[in-house]
């Protein structure tokens, strides 16, 4: 009678142990599904910024195409105003050449 009681013991105790190790497992499971619904948000959050970016990226990028452009023009501009300058003053350098001449 004695070693039957000890035996329930045992097996209570046992099966104890086996709640606890099952409820551990459980946790364990629940907090690891927690851990990769964060990961998969944090991938999900990274790769929304990265397009965010990556338009901000294309946006400067026209902005910058825009500018490189207008310098381009400016400087053309700039170029045909220092020739028209040029000419300006050998005109100037001629007609005044001219009236020498004909004061002389």
């Amino acid at each position: 009678q004695a070693a039957i009681e000890q035996l329930r013991s045992q097996l209570a105790a046992s099966d104890e142990k086996l709640k606890e190790a099952v409820q551990k497992s459980e946790e364990a499971q629940a907090k690891s599904e927690s851990q990769e619904q964060d990961k998969a948000a944090d991938r999900d959050r990274a790769k929304k910024r990265m397009q965010e970016l990556e338009a901000e990226v294309a946006e400067l990028r026209e902005e910058l195409e825009g500018v490189a452009d207008e310098l381009a023009a400016a400087r053309k501009s700039v170029k045909e105003a220092q020739r028209a300058q040029h000419e300006a003053e050998a005109a100037a350098q001629q007609a005044q050449h001219a009236q020498h001449g004909m004061v002389s």
